[in-house]
């Protein structure tokens, strides 16, 4: 008696005496296999697929095979990691583990730094040179005016900024005005373990002045009281006609806002 390659299936042979034993298993094996195809077929669900994972990534092509389909997803699964089941965040304040970075959050973020770096171009003295000692875990960064090595300060990784106030500081009837001007730091940590070369100080000027006449302002000077966190910023206005030429107007006020930039 002969077996069947795929299924097992008993063929007696010729000379074979018949066995009704074996008609029925031969019977309970095709109900059975009959039944598994009729439940793939009506109900995909319950279907398991018999696959090996592709060996590179390529696309799903339409046509194929079940298992050859099945192959190429495990691979991109198997390559792709977590990062394959994490969800997409467009901000840059959510927490949630599991998700990634939207790439449109790349401008958003290059545009804030572009902005710290605009800040740093124009608020900053033109003579703060930056130096960056060391590579890796090992850099550290300083800063000094010029080449004024003594000045010379460790940034700790940071600059930081810390607006001082805005202050009416002129307001007269004269070609030019000195002033002084007192900020309280004591808002700033370690407010007294920092000095007055801990401070860089610039003017900005909101004007207001008669005809064409202009308003210049400048810092001449600044002290700095550690006990007291006191810091005075001394500062000169003029007024001027186009060429520079000192004119007297009838009318004239400068704001002056100060921001300081210290390392800590």
């Amino acid at each position: 008696m002969k077996i069947t390659e795929h299924y097992n299936l008993h063929k007696p042979d010729q000379d074979d005496f018949y066995d009704v034993d074996v008609l029925n298993e031969n019977m309970d094996k095709i109900d059975t296999v009959l039944k598994e195809t009729q439940t793939a077929v009506s109900n995909p669900a319950e279907q398991a697929p018999v696959f090996t994972p592709a060996e590179t990534r390529s696309s799903l092509v339409s046509g194929e095979k079940l298992g050859t389909l099945m192959g190429k997803i495990a691979k991109w699964l198997a390559d792709l990691k977590d990062s394959a089941f994490a969800t997409i965040a467009n901000n840059c304040t959510t927490t949630e583990e599991g998700n990634v970075l939207d790439a449109r959050q790349g401008q958003v973020l290059q545009g804030e730094v572009d902005e710290i770096n605009s800040n740093i171009d124009t608020k900053l003295p033109s003579n703060v040179k930056f130096i960056v000692e060391g590579s890796g875990s090992n850099v550290k960064y300083y800063a000094q005016l010029g080449a004024d090595t003594t000045s010379k300060k460790s940034l700790g990784g940071k600059i930081r900024k810390a607006s001082l106030g805005r202050n009416l500081c002129a307001r007269g009837s004269s070609d030019s005005y000195r002033a002084t001007m007192t900020f309280n730091a004591k808002s700033i940590p370690g407010y007294q373990k920092l000095t007055v070369d801990n401070f860089s100080s610039y003017v900005t000027c909101d004007v207001n002045a008669e005809s064409s006449a202009s308003i210049r302002a400048a810092v001449t000077n600044i002290t700095y009281d550690a006990n007291a966190g006191t810091l005075t910023v001394q500062y000169k206005a003029s007024a001027f006609y186009g060429q520079g030429n000192a004119v007297t107007v009838s009318y004239w006020q400068v704001y002056v806002s100060c921001d300081v930039f210290y390392i800590s």
